[in-house]
């Protein structure tokens, strides 16, 4: 299991130093501006390596993105975490 996570860890770090990472621009208001397709891919990856210890799927991250698409950045993020947190994958592992 700890081999796992680490070669999950270092797939991650991989793929974030082929693209920079930004900081999300926050608007006035604080709330995060929109979101580009690299940085919606990195806090979907980031959500599901913490809570179900594995990397997405393809289909699982373009309905993130529909979703991130439809819906402010900060609740999408947060809509996120609380689904990944209620599926019977993580309450079955965790």
């Amino acid at each position: 299991m700890q081999r796992r996570l680490r070669q999950l860890k270092s797939e991650e770090a991989s793929a974030s130093d082929r693209e920079p990472a930004k900081k999300p621009a926050a608007s006035a208001d604080g709330t995060l501006a929109s979101l580009g397709d690299g940085e919606i891919e990195a806090i979907v990856r980031s959500a599901y390596l913490r809570t179900l210890t594995r990397l997405p799927e393809p289909g699982e991250i373009e309905r993130a993105r529909s979703y991130f698409a439809e819906v402010p950045p900060r609740e999408a993020t947060r809509d996120l975490m609380w689904a990944l947190l209620n599926t019977k994958e993580f309450q079955l592992n965790h």
